[in-house]
């Protein structure tokens, strides 16, 4: 199996940064609001709006969640390649 570089490490790392980050929103939540926005229902917007916003933060905290076990096993994986090849080298040094 084809190891990782550290630069693709950093790379993946980097990438689930950024994928922590974003912001998810469904089809039939952005379909909830623009039919209230359609009918002029405030009440029915501010609900969708809510519900959108509350969906949201729990998808981002559960992506936040899911992003850090993944860079903690990214870093565990880079950090065991470099101990691997730091023993390695000092093997090849007591020959």
């Amino acid at each position: 199996m084809p190891q990782l570089t550290s630069e693709e490490i950093n790379l993946l790392l980097e990438a689930v940064e950024t994928w922590k980050e974003m912001m998810p929103v469904d089809g039939h939540e952005l379909a909830e609001m623009m039919s209230g926005v359609l009918l002029g229902d405030k009440e029915q917007i501010k609900a969708a709006m809510t519900n959108v916003h509350e969906e949201a933060r729990r998808k981002r905290i559960l992506r936040k969640e899911q992003g850090i076990l993944i860079q903690a096993k990214l870093i565990q994986i880079r950090d065991s390649r470099d101990v691997n090849e730091a023993a390695e080298f000092l093997k090849k040094g007591d020959q």
